[in-house]
């Protein structure tokens, strides 16, 4: 809808035809707040307190609201930055129903809402690894404006449903923004962007996020090792995905001469 805000669209693995995103469905009716570039303040993350999680058909007509059915929200606080698991089972997302930024997880087959990581301060952004035990997340756990990368291990009950976390890992601990990081398809690396060269130049970084018992593992865990940077530019490069085999990545970036935003696209290759 004209002037809405919306955010954090995720295919369903199983069916095309089946998207969830974060919708405010019309004007915000809170002024957005937010914003982790504490040098320039430029970037601002919108937080509106009526953002909720829909599930949308594509089948039905494009647009219409009585095409989306309500996932997550009660637009007395915000919800949004959800994902899907790789089976479709689990969305996960950040919540501000207590104030500060939680993650949840939502069983969509049972509909059972869990309390994943609530810990002083804003944790947000999360995203199932490839394998599906694990999310990555970024979180301002020291209440400094400064985000830091994390990694948790889930909990499962006997039925396959997530019930909480069993371990959590911190793979930054600096005095930078670390935002944005994205599984590689085989789940032992993370990418990120990091202020890391500069509060006014993100650049996309690679880290290990490896539990040690996947394809290629050695047998040990590595968080936060063998850090290296994947982008050299002026100006911001950041959100980082990368294409479902890992050979392709695609994030946005300012090194043009206007210093626009735009979408780039680079072959991938880790070693």
């Amino acid at each position: 809808a004209p002037g809405s805000a919306n955010t954090c669209g995720w295919f369903d693995p199983h069916d095309p035809n089946i998207v969830y995103f974060a919708s405010t469905l019309t004007a915000p009716s809170t002024t957005p707040t937010g914003g982790y570039d504490r040098e320039t303040g430029k970037y601002v993350w919108a937080k509106p307190a009526d953002m909720r999680i829909f599930r949308c058909d594509l089948r039905q007509p494009a647009g219409s609201p009585w095409s989306l059915e309500l996932i997550a929200g009660d637009r007395n606080a915000y919800q949004a930055e959800g994902a899907l698991s790789p089976d479709g089972r689990h969305l996960v997302y950040c919540s501000l129903e207590t104030g500060e930024g939680d993650l949840y997880v939502k069983d969509l087959q049972t509909g059972r809402t869990v309390c994943l990581v609530q810990q002083p301060g804003y944790d947000g952004g999360p995203f199932f690894s490839p394998e599906g035990r694990r999310i990555c997340y970024r979180s301002d756990r020291s209440g400094n404006s400064l985000l830091q990368i994390f990694v948790s291990d889930l909990k499962f009950d006997e039925s396959g449903s997530i019930i909480g976390i069993e371990r959590e890992h911190q793979l930054t601990d600096n005095a930078h923004v670390n935002f944005g990081p994205y599984w590689h398809c085989g789940g032992r690396h993370l990418i990120y962007a990091t202020t890391e060269m500069g509060f006014r130049n993100f650049e996309v970084f690679v880290i290990d996020a490896d539990p040690g018992d996947l394809p290629g593992s050695a047998g040990s865990l590595k968080y936060g090792t063998r850090k290296r940077r994947v982008t050299v530019a002026d100006r911001a490069d950041v959100l980082p995905t990368l294409s479902h085999d890992g050979k392709r990545m695609i994030w946005t970036c300012q090194r043009g001469e206007d210093g626009r935003s735009q979408l780039w696209v680079a072959d991938f290759v880790i070693e």
